[in-house]
């Protein structure tokens, strides 16, 4: 029988598989963990248990979320949901800012408001807030019913009357505001596929995002900010490019006006589909020689055409000719004598706004020369636009000052600097700066994914390649660019995310997360698997990648079965660690800066069940405790609200959790759970700080013990833990044990010391934490943690006794 004191100084190893649960020779196995429920591995070794979730609002349907950072002190988080866009700014909900006056309010079930021509229909939502006397129903959210010219009824958001028999009587004042909502043209179909996966992509630029349509079916789009409440989609829709390949068959194209709305295209072959409405077509002049070419001291009439450099101009006034070659590439400029306006570039292009087989409706973008003009200058050099219907690009970027766009094998980069002018040449010379289009090479599939870095990676669904410059002592351009194969596992339709020089992706079986990173040893760009101590974490798939850089450097990802799952990784560390958090089912997260910018807030729409029927909220992970925080404001409840005023006894605006059992940290202290009734919260006793939630637990259990055999590994061999001491900080409130349901309270960290009064504020536990272990012999010798209450733990090491029986 051997005895030993084994120091796990580490947890941050994160879950390790069952494929693994025996590979004690591994570096890193002391550190790695059974389970890691609710608890966030840090790159510096401790567990700590992830704080609570803030309720914001309720969300409708297949809603996504998609932020928009300026800084990290002017962010916003948007809500993408059927057919609209709704806004938020410091956790909250942006409204109209043009608020309607209330008159009268009853005190009665429902709750009726008069406000003279509200405009307000059944179903609405509203805010309400400035009412003196019914002070109950101020910062709250509540739906409109029974709408009459003047009046209307208050609901809670989930559509039941809201009771206010027991409200003050309404005195005066108040305002009723809606939140500023705009019309989006996406569906809720369109913004998540059937594997859960966004249906969108998006690259913000300043006051800009770019937004593709994964599904290919609707043109890129641009969404605008203005103003805090000014915002607005326009149409990605380019005149100068990108082009699908030259015609390379017989058939000819003419139009019947250089310039104008509604012209008609004739094709010699009946080439246009339904497809081809929306796209753009360049016809190129075949037969240059049909325009005069100027020539000085040459008579001209107003109205003549002239040829010079490539480009053609039509004579304003009627004179000889002078000396300067016109050379301008835009409005009227003299030769010295005959005044020229520039006309075109020796090519014209049209948008296709209707199809009739050989003939289309079109309007000039860029006007014609008149040697396209009519059957008798049909040319075979046309070209139609990369883009239409079931083609626009599905994913968006930035690299190299451009706006990359890929769909299909194609990426199409626009002019360096100018983000929405794809011009493949200026006057029919490629520069540098011009746009770029190519296929990705060899046996590529339909690119899913892109991210900059020193080179542009791209994703698609049979391969990963880099896009950059083929000489690095040119400037990167149409002429000098290159697309290389580096890995084949394929991915996902996600986008990846930038971990200081790798991207992190989703490979095309939805369960490895993959980080395609520079390897200097092989020259090239490898993709090894951030999955491969993990491979039970991903089952089912996951369907979104976001980072969370501040404070804890972890990557979030939605797993199909709405389990959230933290990442936590910097590669400058070795820091590799998986845990997973239970927020109900979990449908889509975002990260954007914190109100004060000090942290990144993480952001969830899940779907819980209340009071028996699901809900769709959108919650924030909220900040969890650290040395020199208030007890009472810790948050370590979901779905949560906080109360800050007056001593009260009565909380309100809980309709979110009507019906539920709510958990209750008053002033400091617990208090008994209660039922939400109504919207309301009754309190034991008046309390100035409440937070009140939905509990959760956070549990941890450690790989299999290997320490205290004198013959070798304590694997399989019959051990009996002893006693454990659990360092710890900032704790209160856990129990541990040889499994989840069989585990002892730990004395050092029970809720109240008898110095404590009642009602008053608890002390949190920093030190080690000491237990006798609630178990005999055994063989597996795990240590399992638990902490379900309203506190925080932090577990910086743990230090067990071991005996281990030598003859198993």
């Amino acid at each position: 029988m051997a005895k030993a004191s084994p120091l796990i100084a580490a947890l941050n190893g994160g879950e390790w598989g069952p494929l693994l649960d025996g590979r004690t020779d591994m570096e890193g196995y002391s550190a790695s963990a059974f389970r890691c429920v609710n608890f966030i591995p840090t790159i510096q070794g401790p567990i700590l248990r992830r704080a609570g979730t803030g309720f914001i609002r309720q969300s409708g349907g297949q809603a996504r979320l998609v932020p928009f950072v300026l800084s990290r002190d002017d962010a916003v988080m948007i809500e993408f949901g059927d057919l609209y866009c709704r806004f938020y700014v410091d956790r909250s909900p942006v409204v109209t800012g043009s608020p309607l006056t209330i008159t009268g309010m009853t005190s009665a079930n429902p709750v009726v408001v008069t406000s003279a021509a509200h405009g307000l229909n059944n179903g609405d939502d509203v805010f309400i807030s400035g009412v003196a006397g019914e002070v109950q129903v101020n910062g709250r959210w509540f739906k409109v019913a029974s709408a009459a010219a003047n009046t209307f009824a208050l609901t809670t958001i989930h559509g039941d009357n809201v009771d206010g028999t027991g409200y003050s009587a309404y005195a005066s004042g108040g305002a009723v505001d809606i939140p500023y909502e705009i019309a989006s043209p996406y569906s809720a179909a369109a913004l998540t596929n059937s594997r859960g996966e966004l249906g969108i992509d998006f690259a913000q630029r300043g006051d800009l995002i770019y937004i593709t349509d994964r599904s290919r079916v609707l043109a890129p789009r641009i969404l605008t900010r203005s103003g805090a409440t000014s915002w607005a989609f326009t149409t990605l829709a380019p005149d100068a490019g990108p082009w699908q390949a030259m015609n390379s068959t017989d058939t000819t194209m003419y139009v019947s006006a250089a310039t104008g709305i509604g012209i008609t295209v004739t094709a010699s072959a009946a080439i246009f589909s339904a497809s081809d409405v929306g796209r753009i077509v360049r016809i190129d002049q075949q037969i240059i020689t049909s325009t005069v070419p100027w020539e000085t001291a040459s008579a001209i009439t107003a109205g003549d055409y002239r040829r010079s450099e490539g480009k053609e101009y039509l004579a304003a006034t009627t004179a000889t000719t002078g000396t300067t070659i016109p050379s301008h590439t835009s409005g009227t400029v003299t030769d010295g004598k005959v005044e020229w306006t520039y006309t075109s570039s020796g090519y014209g292009v049209v948008r296709i706004t209707a199809q009739a087989g050989a003939t289309a409706t079109a309007d000039v973008l860029i006007d014609f020369p008149q040697t396209l003009v009519g059957a008798g200058n049909a040319s075979l050099l046309w070209r139609r636009g990369s883009w239409g219907e079931g083609e626009y690009p599905a994913t968006v970027t930035f690299f190299g000052e451009r706006l990359c766009l890929g769909g299909g094998l194609r990426l199409d980069m626009s002019v360096a600097g100018d983000y929405e002018n794809f011009a493949v040449d200026y006057f029919g010379e490629v520069l540098a700066e011009t746009a770029i289009s190519l296929d990705m090479p060899g046996t590529a599939n339909d690119i899913v994914g892109m991210q900059n870095g020193t080179a542009l990676l791209v994703m698609t669904e049979g391969g990963e390649f880099a896009v950059g410059p083929q000489s690095a002592n040119a400037v990167f351009g149409p002429n000098n660019v290159k697309a290389v194969g580096h890995t084949a596992y394929g991915a996902r339709p996600i986008a990846p995310v930038k971990v200081g020089s790798e991207a992190l992706y989703v490979q095309a079986s939805g369960r490895n997360i993959r980080s395609m990173q520079f390897s200097w040893e092989t020259d090239s760009f490898i993709a090894p698997d951030m999955t491969v101590r993990a491979t039970h974490i991903a089952t089912g798939g996951v369907s979104r990648l976001v980072r969370q850089e501040t404070p804890y450097a972890i990557v979030w990802a939605v797993r199909a079965d709405g389990e959230l799952l933290s990442f936590t990784f910097d590669p400058t560390q070795q820091a590799r660690a998986w845990a997973r958090h239970t927020m109900g089912k979990v449908k889509d997260v975002a990260v954007i800066p914190a109100p004060d910018g000090s942290r990144d807030d993480v952001w969830i729409i899940t779907s819980r069940i209340i009071n028996g029927a699901p809900r769709s909220y959108i919650e924030y992970l909220r900040p969890e405790f650290e040395d020199g925080d208030n007890v009472a404001d810790a948050t370590y409840c979901d779905s949560g609200l906080r109360y800050d005023g007056t001593a009260v006894t009565k909380l309100y605006g809980f309709d979110h959790l009507d019906g539920e059992s709510v958990v209750l940290l008053l002033d400091g202290a617990t208090a008994p759970t209660t039922v939400v009734s109504n919207g309301e919260v009754t309190l034991p006793y008046a309390a100035s700080t409440a937070q009140v939630g939905v509990a959760y637990q956070s549990y941890y259990a450690t790989s299999r013990l290997d320490a205290g055999a004198a013959d070798g590994t304590a694997q399989g061999k019959t051990k009996r833990i002893t006693d454990c001491a659990f360092r710890v900080s900032n704790t209160l409130g856990g129990a541990a044990g040889p499994s989840l349901a069989n585990m002892d309270d730990i004395p050092d960290l029970t809720y109240r010391s008898p110095s404590t009064p009642m009602g008053g504020a608890l002390v949190l536990f920093s030190g080690d934490a000491l237990l006798s272990w609630p178990s005999g012999y055994e063989t597996d010798g795990r240590l399992w943690f638990s902490v379900n209450g309203l506190f925080p733990a932090t577990i910086i090491a743990i230090m067990p006794q071991v005996v281990v029986q030598e003859g198993r």
